[in-house]
């Protein structure tokens, strides 16, 4: 995430290789979210054109000093940039225009950071397995511990209460809650 505004001189100097990031890591999922202090939106869409910004780009208008501030930016300086990873955590951020070195090594943290959450959820998953815990598979089983056996019988499935959803049920739930702004 990039605060920028269109009269910082660094903000120009970053916004081709922010461009660039975008478009060599966005297949292996990093987004790039340029963010104007601006309240003009012909002007920011006129300035993105010409300085070829292929990434997503929002409008802070009057509060975007305020969440620049929120988010560590005591001195309100343009650019500032954030680096979250995919869990929605800050994992870097940098006052000033980042440099091409900076943008990578970024990404390269991200996607370390990304290899190693895969490492641990397939660590977890052979874990689970060994402990006989297997995934649920859709199939309905009578002798399924998560299930009253009620399948067997031609009645729906249902999940026994007080017990958590296991495996993928729970990977999915919470894959789909999102993390909110601290702003």
């Amino acid at each position: 995430v990039n605060f920028w505004a269109r009269w910082c001189g660094p903000c120009r100097a970053e916004i081709p290789e922010l461009s660039a990031a975008h478009d060599k890591y966005a297949k292996r999922g990093l987004v790039v979210i340029g963010i104007a202090l601006d309240d003009k939106v012909e002007a920011v869409r006129d300035f993105a054109r010409a300085y070829e910004m292929r990434y997503t780009g929002l409008l802070a208008k009057e509060g975007g000093i305020a969440l620049m501030q929120a988010l560590g930016n005591a001195r309100a300086v343009v650019p500032f940039t954030l680096v979250i990873d995919r869990k929605g955590e800050v994992i870097g951020s940098k006052l000033g225009a980042m440099t091409h070195a900076e943008i990578e090594a970024a990404a390269a943290e991200e996607e370390a950071a990304r290899a190693k959450a895969e490492e641990e959820e397939a660590a977890a998953a052979a874990e689970r397995e060994a402990r006989g815990e297997a995934e649920d598979d859709g199939e309905d089983s009578a002798d399924d511990p998560e299930t009253d056996g009620s399948e067997a019988e031609g009645r729906p499935r249902r999940r026994r209460r007080g017990r958590p959803p296991s495996g993928r049920a729970r990977r999915r739930r919470t894959a789909t809650i999102p993390r909110a702004c601290p702003a």
